[in-house]
């Protein structure tokens, strides 16, 4: 957080800070979270869970992860994620796929369940670490992944002009490049960047483990956080969006 060059009703205006977790979520997680004075928590919405089978909806399970966060005073990150078997182009169970084109008009209507249902969310957060093949199986697509955003950010919009849309965490693998149907943190946010995902998103998400080799073990050192997001920024501020949330 940058604080040289602030006027004195920057510190005024400007919303307060929002801390919180990504956990399983239960009463004991959700009692945990509130101990240590967060106000937000991370709370996966996988499409396959919700919508089993085309237009069979099913969202008790997150009906209660989502009541029980409000109650604790806990605002959700939805994270919407992973399309259903009858949606996928080819499914494989072991990994997060996206949605064929074909059933983009699904995904919308995903979201817009998923806005509708739960008015008090943080703000919804387009898949998990979409740069990973893992994750956006078989392989990480920038261009298919700024055609969800979008269609996810048309959506959200519709039902809540105000709620915030974030891309999707990404895994901070390092510099540039893809290899094995993975795309280095970098080269994804440059891509997506270049194929309009500016438009699409309020803010941008990744995924930092600061950790640096000391006596021939890992130590965690938030020292090193830098070291990742200076990219970031400088990717972001290229494109054009010097400030845009991180």
């Amino acid at each position: 957080m940058r604080v040289s060059g602030l006027r004195c009703n920057d510190l005024v205006t400007r919303p307060p800070v929002q801390f919180g977790f990504m956990t399983y979520s239960s009463s004991t997680t959700v009692a945990a979270q509130r101990l240590e004075s967060a106000t937000v928590t991370r709370l996966f919405v996988n499409s396959y869970q919700v919508e089993p089978q085309a237009g069979a909806w099913n969202w008790s399970e997150v009906d209660e992860a989502y009541q029980q966060a409000i109650a604790a005073g806990l605002r959700p990150l939805l994270v919407a994620t992973d399309a259903p078997c009858w949606a996928q182009t080819s499914c494989n169970l072991l990994f997060g796929a996206p949605p064929s084109p074909a059933h983009d008009g699904d995904w919308s209507a995903f979201i817009t369940r998923l806005v509708q249902c739960y008015p008090l969310a943080i703000g919804i957060e387009v898949w998990n670490e979409p740069n990973l093949a893992g994750s956006f199986y078989p392989q990480a697509n920038p261009g298919r992944y700024t055609q969800l955003l979008e269609e996810a950010d048309k959506a959200t919009k519709a039902v809540n002009p105000a709620m915030p849309v974030i891309s999707g965490g990404l895994a901070m693998n390092g510099a540039v490049g893809i290899a094995a149907g993975n795309y280095a943190d970098q080269t994804f946010l440059t891509q997506i960047f270049a194929d309009g995902a500016l438009r699409w998103t309020d803010g941008l998400a990744v995924h930092i483990y600061p950790t640096v080799q000391s006596g021939g073990s890992e130590v965690w050192d938030p020292a090193v956080m830098s070291q990742w997001l200076g990219p970031v920024e400088r990717i972001a501020s290229a494109a054009g969006a010097p400030d845009l949330p991180i």
